[in-house]
């Protein structure tokens, strides 16, 4: 967090993202970070507040066996807040990369999470998480997103050092060349994984519309 300007800022300002922010962020244009953020909280029927607050000591209860919802008993005021601020910008990554919020998806953010961050938490549920699939399945996962997380994760920016808040309004095509990522382009990736195509696809008509309100590296 503290390796580059940008992470110092926010361990100074101690931001939180709340729902309280959403109502400012509907407003803006299609395409943006703060619009594309709030679309896809209202698609999956969520809230920034489903991310619980981090209290003091070590307690970790997983959701699904992926996400630590409760970190209790951190004696460290610096560690509470950076394992909050990790929960609290988790659904901005999924923003990022138009994932949708179904398992193999949060999977595939796992692996980009351990790649980009070394976060113990990730390396457990990238190890086992995909034991909750199917063996078909996990196997087309392996390959369709594994190499790609990885790739993005080592080559990226460290998400977790982004000041998102100061972002609402950057098209997320730019924000993804000024980080240094890029969303699963890999052939046929889009026919086999329904919700990542319908989130794409729906992207692809607002640009024909041209409301939509920057160039992605890919349409």
């Amino acid at each position: 967090m503290v390796a580059n300007p940008e992470g110092r800022q926010i361990m100074r300002d101690r931001p939180s993202i709340s729902s309280d922010l959403l109502g400012g962020l509907r407003g803006l244009r299609r395409g943006t970070l703060g619009k594309e953020y709030v679309e896809w909280l209202d698609r999956g029927n969520v809230t920034p507040d489903t991310r619980e607050p981090v209290c003091a000591n070590a307690h970790s209860q997983f959701k699904r066996g992926l996400i630590p919802l409760q970190v209790h008993y951190v004696d460290s005021p610096t560690l509470a807040y950076t394992m909050l601020r990790y929960r609290q910008t988790h659904d901005l990554y999924h923003t990022l990369f138009s994932l949708p919020p179904t398992l193999p998806h949060e999977l595939s953010l796992k692996v980009v999470e351990l790649s980009n961050m070394s976060l113990p938490v990730a390396l457990l549920s990238s190890v086992f998480g995909p034991l909750q699939l199917s063996a078909a399945r996990r196997d087309t996962w392996i390959r369709d997103w594994v190499p790609w997380a990885l790739r993005t994760g080592r080559e990226g920016r460290s998400l977790v050092g982004v000041y998102w808040e100061k972002r609402w309004e950057q098209g997320l095509g730019e924000l993804r060349r000024e980080l240094g990522v890029q969303r699963n382009d890999k052939f046929g990736v889009e026919g086999r994984w329904k919700g990542y195509r319908e989130i794409r696809e729906g992207e692809r008509e607002l640009r024909r519309r041209g409301e939509w309100v920057d160039e992605p590296e890919e349409w």
